[in-house]
């Protein structure tokens, strides 16, 4: 046992001492790795001795970093941890923790367009060292805007009908309001008596609009009725233009800018665009229905009401119009003559006959009852079930090819002479001469 313990010291004394021959420490308190003199002004100076290592940050997931967070920001001296940082793998990112705003991600190669994609808030902070602006869609510089030939000619009014916005700069030497609408100073509400006395609810209550000034200092959000951060957003998951769209598209007020004149017909139209087209502000009603006189379900107000035939109608006009035609109040006066046809009439409306006025034209006639008139013109084929009598034909009207070939009129009603014809009878002849040569006999 004795010498197992030697051995173990032993061993733990070399190791101290290969750590320490690559561990050195100088007189202002700083320490190196693989190097004899660290510089003074690092606390920590490590080399790699074969120039084929690198410092590994600790890694975490994104769930891992928030709950760090969450116990950094819990912290009596939360300040003390400011600038830990942890390498997250789940997004592939570097992070720094700043207590006022919670983790900070260490952006790579952003350029322009990424950093906009984010956001086109630059907090009231200044852009410098612009160019003048060549395009219409350029950013204006300060130089060329005070160059403009009305720079200095706008008053408030024109600055106003301009753009409200004061992009979060201030606006100072302002007289104290006298008139309700007039523009509040700093003194007037620091002098109120409840200027100081307000919680959020109440001064949300008076209006939720921040004015463009920044809301600072709020907590990282936890429930998801909570405030949103810069920092809880930034580190979201990237959004394109089809996400954000298909949560809302609604710009809540604000302007889009930046955004590329248009080249297909469904592109967004940039004011560049619309302000070059000739006919931008010169279009009336014909030239608009000329394009389309589709309103897309959309209404069409402020029409006055008609005057003329062709004139369109107002909800106004038409309601005020006489009540509507009511039951058996319409008579032959109020019918325009020929205006009635065919397609009018009832298929069972049975209308009288008697108030049928002849001619029927090339109709056909269908009646159960009986047809009565003075004489029927036509040659009588379509009649059925018609009963004629002797006195009903006019004597010698009968003609041969009235009697059917197979009538069989009975010899006794045919009254001599037969003519040419044979004569042809299963029974017997009876007379009292017959003339002729007998040969047929």
């Amino acid at each position: 046992m004795k010498t197992t313990t030697t051995n173990s010291r032993r061993i733990f004394a070399a190791l101290f001492l290969s750590f320490v021959t690559h561990l050195a420490f100088s007189q202002q308190h700083s320490a190196g790795v693989n190097i004899d003199s660290p510089n003074p002004n690092a606390v920590l100076h490590l080399v790699s001795p074969f120039d084929d290592q690198g410092l590994l940050i600790p890694k975490l997931t994104t769930g891992e970093r928030d709950n760090l967070g969450l116990i950094l920001a819990g912290k009596n001296d939360a300040a003390a941890d400011n600038g830990i940082m942890v390498y997250d793998e789940t997004e592939d990112a570097f992070y720094f923790w700043v207590t006022a705003v919670g983790w900070v991600k260490i952006a790579v190669d952003q350029t322009l367009a990424n950093v906009l994609a984010n956001s086109n808030d630059a907090g009231g902070n200044g852009i410098i060292n612009v160019q003048d602006p060549v395009d219409p869609q350029d950013v204006a510089t300060k130089n060329y805007v005070d160059n403009q030939a009305d720079s200095d000619n706008q008053d408030l009014n024109n600055v106003l009908n301009e753009n409200n916005s004061a992009g979060n700069q201030f606006i100072s030497d302002l007289l104290d309001p006298l008139n309700p609408q007039d523009a509040a100073t700093k003194n007037y509400v620091d002098s109120r008596p409840d200027a100081d006395n307000q919680d959020l609810i109440s001064v949300l209550s008076s209006g939720n609009d921040a004015g463009g000034n920044a809301i600072e200092n709020v907590g990282p959000p936890v429930n998801p009725g909570d405030v949103a951060t810069k920092n809880y957003v930034d580190s979201q998951a990237g959004q394109d233009l089809t996400s954000v769209l298909g949560i809302s598209n609604d710009a809540g007020g604000f302007d889009i800018i930046n955004v590329g004149d248009p080249t297909n017909p469904q592109d967004v139209a940039t004011k560049n665009y619309v302000d070059s087209q000739p006919d931008a502000d010169n279009q009336d009603l014909i030239s608009v229905l000329t394009n389309g006189n589709d309103a897309g379900s959309n209404a069409i107000i402020n029409v006055q009401d008609p005057t003329n035939p062709q004139d369109v109608a107002t909800k106004n006009y038409v309601d005020g119009l006489a009540g509507t035609v009511s039951a058996n109040s319409v008579n032959s006066g109020s019918i325009a003559d020929g205006s009635i046809v065919n397609a009018d009439i009832n298929a069972a409306a049975a209308i009288d006959g008697t108030k049928i006025n002849p001619n029927f034209g090339t109709q056909n006639v269908s009646t159960s009852g009986s047809i009565t008139g003075g004489t029927l013109v036509g040659d009588g084929s379509g009649i059925t079930n018609l009963t004629i009598t002797s006195a009903d034909i006019t004597d010698g009207e009968i003609v041969d090819n009235d009697v059917s070939a197979t009538a069989a009129i009975a010899g006794t009603k045919v009254t001599p002479n037969f003519g040419t014809q044979n004569i042809s009878t299963s029974g017997s002849i009876t007379g009292g001469t017959l003339v002729g040569d007998g040969s047929g006999i």
